[in-house]
């Protein structure tokens, strides 16, 4: 945003677009983020929901993991929590590895 106002938005989907359009991010990696993005956060909204204060730490109990899987759209098994545990680790695994090779780059050429 700094260097480049097109670049500037306050809707993450927008922004991941953006820099697709311009080229700092390929259709792939865009189409990638926004999905772990959308993951993340409805993870974030159904924390919310199951809690009457703000929180974004999983629960440590394997009740309460398979209640917040159940939220978030997971079949109402005994594999629900364990499911959503390895989509979870899976999900920010990938962003991080993104993270960890683009940031610097993306940092110097768009901000």
């Amino acid at each position: 945003g700094h260097r480049n106002p097109k670049l500037r938005s306050g809707n993450t989907f927008e922004n991941i677009q953006l820099l697709s359009n311009y080229g700092m991010l390929d259709h792939r990696q865009a189409a990638n983020l926004g999905k772990h993005y959308h993951f993340l956060r409805n993870v974030e909204c159904a924390l919310r929901l199951r809690s009457e204060q703000y929180s974004s730490h999983l629960p440590k109990d394997e009740q309460e993991l398979a209640v917040l899987a159940r939220l978030l759209g997971y079949s109402d098994s005994s594999e629900a929590a364990s499911v959503f545990m390895e989509d979870y680790k899976k999900t920010t695994g990938e962003v991080r590895k993104f993270y960890k090779a683009n940031l610097d780059i993306l940092l110097r050429t768009s901000l």
